[in-house]
Protein backbone atom coordinates (compact mmCIF):
# COMPACT_ATOMS: atom_id res chain seq x y z
CA UNK A 1 0.00 0.00 0.00
CA UNK A 2 2.84 2.46 0.82
CA UNK A 3 4.44 1.61 -1.99
CA UNK A 4 1.49 1.76 -4.17
CA UNK A 5 0.81 5.10 -2.74
CA UNK A 6 4.31 6.49 -2.87
CA UNK A 7 5.30 5.24 -6.65
CA UNK A 8 1.85 7.17 -7.80
CA UNK A 9 2.12 10.43 -6.03
CA UNK A 10 5.29 10.58 -7.26
CA UNK A 11 4.11 9.85 -10.82
CA UNK A 12 1.65 12.77 -10.61
CA UNK A 13 4.23 15.19 -8.96
CA UNK A 14 6.03 16.25 -12.19
CA UNK A 15 7.24 19.76 -10.62
CA UNK A 16 8.56 17.81 -7.76
CA UNK A 17 6.46 20.32 -5.15
CA UNK A 18 4.99 17.32 -2.47
CA UNK A 19 7.09 14.01 -3.19
CA UNK A 20 10.43 15.54 -1.60
CA UNK A 21 8.96 17.11 1.29
CA UNK A 22 6.70 13.63 2.27
CA UNK A 23 7.44 11.84 5.60
CA UNK A 24 6.14 8.25 5.07
CA UNK A 25 5.60 7.14 8.61
CA UNK A 26 4.87 3.11 8.60
CA UNK A 27 3.59 1.94 12.09
CA UNK A 28 3.07 -1.33 13.57
CA UNK A 29 3.77 -2.79 17.60
CA UNK A 30 5.79 -5.67 15.80
CA UNK A 31 9.61 -4.53 14.75
CA UNK A 32 9.79 -7.46 13.00
CA UNK A 33 6.27 -6.91 10.58
CA UNK A 34 8.34 -3.59 9.56
CA UNK A 35 11.35 -4.69 9.05
CA UNK A 36 9.80 -6.89 6.42
CA UNK A 37 7.54 -4.03 5.22
CA UNK A 38 10.82 -2.01 4.72
CA UNK A 39 12.32 -4.73 2.88
CA UNK A 40 9.37 -5.03 0.25
CA UNK A 41 11.35 -4.08 -2.73
CA UNK A 42 8.56 -2.19 -4.98
CA UNK A 43 9.98 0.38 -1.36
CA UNK A 44 13.23 0.49 -2.39
CA UNK A 45 13.35 3.86 -4.55
CA UNK A 46 11.52 5.73 -1.51
CA UNK A 47 13.37 5.28 1.12
CA UNK A 48 14.40 8.51 1.48
CA UNK A 49 10.82 9.37 2.09
CA UNK A 50 10.08 6.13 4.50
CA UNK A 51 10.30 6.25 7.93
CA UNK A 52 9.20 3.02 10.76
CA UNK A 53 7.64 4.01 14.17
CA UNK A 54 6.90 0.76 16.77
CA UNK A 55 3.96 1.61 18.68
CA UNK A 56 0.51 0.86 19.42
CA UNK A 57 -1.88 2.46 17.15
CA UNK A 58 -4.01 3.90 20.12
CA UNK A 59 -1.02 5.46 21.60
CA UNK A 60 1.59 7.52 19.14
CA UNK A 61 3.32 9.26 22.11
CA UNK A 62 6.28 10.05 19.72
CA UNK A 63 4.39 11.79 17.26
CA UNK A 64 3.45 15.47 17.90
CA UNK A 65 0.19 17.25 18.03
CA UNK A 66 -1.17 18.48 14.49
CA UNK A 67 1.37 17.10 12.55
CA UNK A 68 -0.11 14.35 10.06
CA UNK A 69 -1.79 15.31 6.89
CA UNK A 70 -3.27 11.38 6.03
CA UNK A 71 -3.73 8.70 7.70
CA UNK A 72 -4.29 4.85 6.65
CA UNK A 73 -5.95 1.76 8.64
CA UNK A 74 -5.85 -1.61 6.67
CA UNK A 75 -7.60 -4.26 8.53
CA UNK A 76 -6.75 -3.45 12.01
CA UNK A 77 -9.73 -2.77 13.89
CA UNK A 78 -11.03 -5.61 13.69
CA UNK A 79 -8.06 -7.19 15.79
CA UNK A 80 -8.00 -4.56 18.68
CA UNK A 81 -9.74 -4.89 22.19
CA UNK A 82 -13.32 -5.37 21.65
CA UNK A 83 -16.22 -6.14 24.14
CA UNK A 84 -19.32 -8.09 23.27
CA UNK A 85 -22.30 -6.58 24.91
CA UNK A 86 -26.43 -6.79 25.21
CA UNK A 87 -28.78 -5.42 27.18
CA UNK A 88 -30.66 -7.72 29.74
CA UNK A 89 -33.11 -7.05 32.38
CA UNK A 90 -32.35 -3.33 32.50
CA UNK A 91 -28.59 -4.54 32.99
CA UNK A 92 -25.52 -3.97 30.71
CA UNK A 93 -23.64 -7.25 30.07
CA UNK A 94 -20.48 -9.32 28.85
CA UNK A 95 -19.94 -11.66 27.06
CA UNK A 96 -16.67 -13.84 28.34
CA UNK A 97 -15.12 -16.92 26.92
CA UNK A 98 -13.79 -19.38 29.84
CA UNK A 99 -11.66 -22.04 28.98
CA UNK A 100 -12.47 -25.58 30.30
CA UNK A 101 -11.09 -29.42 29.31
CA UNK A 102 -12.95 -32.44 29.00
CA UNK A 103 -13.81 -34.70 31.40
CA UNK A 104 -11.89 -37.22 30.31
CA UNK A 105 -8.78 -34.95 30.34
CA UNK A 106 -9.37 -33.62 33.32
CA UNK A 107 -9.00 -37.04 35.04
CA UNK A 108 -5.58 -37.73 32.55
CA UNK A 109 -4.25 -34.29 34.89
CA UNK A 110 -3.27 -35.74 38.66
CA UNK A 111 -2.07 -32.39 39.90
CA UNK A 112 -5.03 -29.82 38.88
CA UNK A 113 -4.87 -26.69 40.91
CA UNK A 114 -0.95 -26.76 40.07
CA UNK A 115 -2.19 -27.05 35.84
CA UNK A 116 -4.60 -24.39 36.56
CA UNK A 117 -1.72 -22.05 38.37
CA UNK A 118 0.59 -23.04 35.45
CA UNK A 119 -2.30 -21.89 32.68
CA UNK A 120 -3.17 -18.99 34.81
CA UNK A 121 0.70 -18.08 34.56
CA UNK A 122 1.33 -18.91 31.21
CA UNK A 123 4.31 -20.79 32.58
CA UNK A 124 4.89 -22.91 29.10
CA UNK A 125 7.91 -25.18 30.85
CA UNK A 126 5.59 -26.50 33.71
CA UNK A 127 2.73 -26.91 31.42
CA UNK A 128 4.63 -29.09 29.14
CA UNK A 129 4.83 -31.58 32.12
CA UNK A 130 1.19 -32.17 31.72
CA UNK A 131 -0.28 -34.42 29.52
CA UNK A 132 -1.03 -32.72 25.86
CA UNK A 133 -4.37 -30.40 26.20
CA UNK A 134 -4.36 -27.63 23.67
CA UNK A 135 -6.77 -29.67 21.31
CA UNK A 136 -9.09 -30.57 24.43
CA UNK A 137 -9.76 -27.17 25.50
CA UNK A 138 -13.46 -26.39 25.36
CA UNK A 139 -14.31 -22.50 25.76
CA UNK A 140 -17.30 -21.79 27.84
CA UNK A 141 -19.57 -18.90 27.36
CA UNK A 142 -20.74 -16.57 30.46
CA UNK A 143 -22.04 -13.57 30.99
CA UNK A 144 -21.40 -10.60 33.20
CA UNK A 145 -22.76 -7.41 34.52
CA UNK A 146 -20.50 -4.36 32.69
CA UNK A 147 -17.87 -2.98 34.68
CA UNK A 148 -17.84 0.64 33.48
CA UNK A 149 -14.67 2.02 34.92
CA UNK A 150 -12.99 -0.06 32.26
CA UNK A 151 -15.77 1.00 29.61
CA UNK A 152 -15.23 4.82 28.22
CA UNK A 153 -17.95 6.21 26.41
CA UNK A 154 -20.71 4.19 28.97
CA UNK A 155 -23.81 6.79 28.12
CA UNK A 156 -23.30 6.87 24.27
CA UNK A 157 -22.73 2.89 24.24
CA UNK A 158 -26.02 2.49 26.58
CA UNK A 159 -27.80 4.72 24.44
CA UNK A 160 -26.60 2.65 21.19
CA UNK A 161 -27.82 -0.27 22.99
CA UNK A 162 -31.56 0.87 23.52
CA UNK A 163 -31.65 0.32 19.76
CA UNK A 164 -30.96 -3.68 19.95
CA UNK A 165 -33.30 -5.96 21.29
CA UNK A 166 -32.63 -7.48 24.34
CA UNK A 167 -29.97 -9.93 24.39
CA UNK A 168 -28.57 -9.75 21.08
CA UNK A 169 -24.70 -9.18 21.18
CA UNK A 170 -22.89 -6.69 19.44
CA UNK A 171 -19.57 -5.89 19.05
CA UNK A 172 -18.39 -2.70 21.08
CA UNK A 173 -14.86 -1.81 19.46
CA UNK A 174 -12.43 0.20 22.00
CA UNK A 175 -9.53 -0.12 20.08
CA UNK A 176 -11.21 1.30 17.60
CA UNK A 177 -12.50 4.24 19.49
CA UNK A 178 -9.06 4.82 21.38
CA UNK A 179 -7.97 4.68 17.11
CA UNK A 180 -10.23 7.43 16.32
CA UNK A 181 -8.67 9.73 19.24
CA UNK A 182 -5.31 9.33 18.76
CA UNK A 183 -5.91 10.04 15.37
CA UNK A 184 -7.49 12.93 16.20
CA UNK A 185 -4.69 14.64 18.02
CA UNK A 186 -1.98 14.07 15.26
CA UNK A 187 -4.19 15.45 12.43
CA UNK A 188 -3.43 18.62 11.16
CA UNK A 189 -6.58 21.01 11.59
CA UNK A 190 -6.49 21.16 7.78
CA UNK A 191 -5.57 17.33 7.50
CA UNK A 192 -7.09 15.22 4.50
CA UNK A 193 -7.83 12.38 7.13
CA UNK A 194 -8.46 9.29 8.77
CA UNK A 195 -9.53 6.35 6.42
CA UNK A 196 -10.15 2.41 8.17
CA UNK A 197 -10.50 -0.29 5.76
CA UNK A 198 -12.27 -2.93 7.61
CA UNK A 199 -14.65 -6.10 7.99
CA UNK A 200 -18.24 -4.67 9.93
CA UNK A 201 -21.22 -3.08 9.31
CA UNK A 202 -23.53 -0.06 9.69
CA UNK A 203 -26.59 -1.90 9.36
CA UNK A 204 -28.73 -1.89 12.28
CA UNK A 205 -30.68 -4.37 11.07
CA UNK A 206 -27.77 -6.87 10.56
CA UNK A 207 -26.53 -5.96 14.00
CA UNK A 208 -29.85 -6.93 15.71
CA UNK A 209 -29.58 -10.33 14.11
CA UNK A 210 -28.90 -12.67 16.86
CA UNK A 211 -27.52 -15.22 14.68
CA UNK A 212 -25.09 -12.60 13.03
CA UNK A 213 -21.13 -13.82 13.40
CA UNK A 214 -19.52 -11.05 16.11
CA UNK A 215 -15.96 -12.93 15.86
CA UNK A 216 -13.99 -15.76 14.51
CA UNK A 217 -11.01 -17.17 15.00
CA UNK A 218 -8.18 -17.27 12.15
CA UNK A 219 -5.04 -18.36 12.38
CA UNK A 220 -4.91 -18.82 16.26
CA UNK A 221 -6.55 -15.28 16.56
CA UNK A 222 -9.78 -14.10 17.30
CA UNK A 223 -10.98 -11.32 14.60
CA UNK A 224 -14.31 -9.21 15.80
CA UNK A 225 -16.69 -7.69 13.41
CA UNK A 226 -16.70 -3.93 13.47
CA UNK A 227 -19.53 -2.10 14.32
CA UNK A 228 -19.48 0.78 12.42
CA UNK A 229 -22.47 2.93 13.22
CA UNK A 230 -21.79 2.93 16.62
CA UNK A 231 -17.77 3.85 15.85
CA UNK A 232 -19.65 6.95 14.36
CA UNK A 233 -21.95 7.24 17.18
CA UNK A 234 -18.53 7.53 19.21
CA UNK A 235 -16.45 9.72 16.57
CA UNK A 236 -19.48 12.55 16.64
CA UNK A 237 -19.33 11.66 20.46
CA UNK A 238 -15.43 12.81 20.15
CA UNK A 239 -16.46 15.64 18.37
CA UNK A 240 -14.91 14.64 14.83
CA UNK A 241 -16.40 16.97 12.39
CA UNK A 242 -16.96 14.46 9.37
CA UNK A 243 -17.71 11.56 9.17
CA UNK A 244 -18.55 9.10 6.12
CA UNK A 245 -19.14 5.09 5.67
CA UNK A 246 -18.94 3.38 2.60
CA UNK A 247 -19.59 -0.30 1.66
CA UNK A 248 -16.23 -1.74 -0.51
CA UNK A 249 -18.19 -1.74 -3.36
CA UNK A 250 -19.03 1.78 -2.99
CA UNK A 251 -15.33 3.10 -2.34
CA UNK A 252 -13.98 1.17 -5.24
CA UNK A 253 -16.73 2.22 -7.62
CA UNK A 254 -16.06 5.69 -6.85
CA UNK A 255 -12.27 5.71 -6.55
CA UNK A 256 -12.68 4.42 -9.97
CA UNK A 257 -15.42 6.46 -11.57
CA UNK A 258 -17.53 3.38 -12.40
CA UNK A 259 -19.97 0.98 -10.81
CA UNK A 260 -18.71 -2.04 -9.89
CA UNK A 261 -20.20 -5.22 -8.17
CA UNK A 262 -18.50 -7.43 -6.14
CA UNK A 263 -18.57 -11.44 -5.61
CA UNK A 264 -20.78 -11.69 -3.09
CA UNK A 265 -23.50 -9.31 -4.33
CA UNK A 266 -23.49 -10.91 -7.59
CA UNK A 267 -24.33 -14.41 -5.46
CA UNK A 268 -27.11 -12.77 -3.84
CA UNK A 269 -28.63 -10.87 -6.61
CA UNK A 270 -27.90 -14.39 -8.71
CA UNK A 271 -27.74 -17.60 -6.35
CA UNK A 272 -27.75 -19.65 -9.90
CA UNK A 273 -24.84 -18.33 -10.98
CA UNK A 274 -23.29 -19.52 -8.07
CA UNK A 275 -24.83 -23.09 -8.79
CA UNK A 276 -23.06 -22.59 -12.20
CA UNK A 277 -19.65 -21.39 -11.22
CA UNK A 278 -18.50 -24.19 -9.02
CA UNK A 279 -20.94 -26.93 -9.97
CA UNK A 280 -20.35 -27.27 -13.49
CA UNK A 281 -18.16 -27.06 -15.99
CA UNK A 282 -16.67 -24.34 -18.13
CA UNK A 283 -18.95 -25.00 -21.91
CA UNK A 284 -22.35 -24.82 -19.45
CA UNK A 285 -21.76 -20.91 -19.50
CA UNK A 286 -22.44 -21.13 -23.52
CA UNK A 287 -25.88 -22.18 -23.05
CA UNK A 288 -26.69 -19.98 -20.60
CA UNK A 289 -28.23 -16.61 -21.62
CA UNK A 290 -27.89 -15.09 -17.99
CA UNK A 291 -24.74 -16.48 -17.39
CA UNK A 292 -23.25 -15.04 -20.54
CA UNK A 293 -24.92 -11.57 -19.70
CA UNK A 294 -23.65 -11.35 -16.39
CA UNK A 295 -20.21 -12.99 -17.34
CA UNK A 296 -19.66 -10.14 -20.77
CA UNK A 297 -20.43 -7.05 -18.66
CA UNK A 298 -17.62 -5.11 -16.85
CA UNK A 299 -17.93 -5.54 -12.65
Amino acid sequence: LAACFLSHLKKIDKEGAVYPRLRYLLVDNQEAVLEAAKAHPDLAEHKTQVESLCANVEDLGTVKDGTVDRIFCNELWNDLPTKLMLRKGGEIEEEYLRPNLSESKHEAIADWSGFVRAFEAKDIQVLKGFPSFLEDIVWEREYRKTEWKAVPYRKTISEFLKKIDEEVLIPVNLGAFAVMKEAKRVLASDAIGFSSFDAGTDDLTVLNDPEKPCYGQFGGQYSFMVNFALVETVAKHQGIPAITIESQREFVGRSLGTNVLSLMDLLATYPSVGFLAWGAGPLDYQHNPLAERILSEPV
